[in-house]
């Protein structure tokens, strides 16, 4: 499991990945200014795609509407709600 941010998007994505794909696809992330602000191993299949969903419900009543397939061709985009975070709370610069 991760845990992303994108800055100008004002955006946070929780996603699943196995761990031999888990490079690759955070790669796929970080190559469209994604940031990763947290892991999580030793997960089941199960338990990882139950906090998935949690989060994505959760962040979807916080938020703007859904990412663009434009704003994130690597995937995940309707998954992923924009303005749930102010630009100015994502970190150092």
């Amino acid at each position: 499991m991760y845990v992303i941010m994108h800055e100008q998007y004002a955006a946070v994505k929780v996603g699943i990945s196995t761990r031999a794909a888990r490079a690759s696809r955070l790669r796929s992330h970080m190559d469209h200014s994604w940031t990763v602000i947290g892991l999580l191993d030793r997960l089941t299949h199960r338990q990882a795609l139950s906090i998935e969903r949690a989060a994505i419900t959760r962040t979807r009543a916080f938020s703007g509407p859904a990412l663009t397939v434009e704003q994130m061709p690597q995937g995940g985009p309707t998954e992923t709600p924009a303005g749930l975070v102010l630009p100015e709370k994502c970190g150092p610069r």
